[in-house]
């Protein structure tokens, strides 16, 4: 899983740069599954709850360093 334990809401963004377009905000201490990585593990693609996938960046979050490993590696799409 990934949480925010801040106690601020944390950008979730279309593709994995910090240029890409918010498109939800993950709530101060919650967490959304992970569902993949960037190779350099600098970016998590999540699944929100509707259903969307979006990157959220590794720096910002808090990831089991125990999962991180087992998601897959998964190039974002430079379109989005």
């Amino acid at each position: 899983m990934v949480s925010n334990p801040y106690e601020y809401k944390v950008a979730v963004r279309a593709n994995a740069s910090p240029k890409a377009p918010v498109v939800a905000a993950l709530a101060s201490s919650s967490q959304i599954a992970g569902i993949g990585r960037t190779f350099d593990n600098a970016w998590i693609l999540v699944q929100l709850p509707d259903g969307r996938q979006a990157w959220v960046s590794a720096k910002a979050v808090i990831v089991d360093q125990s999962y991180l490993p087992s998601l897959p590696i998964v190039t974002p799409n430079p379109q989005q």
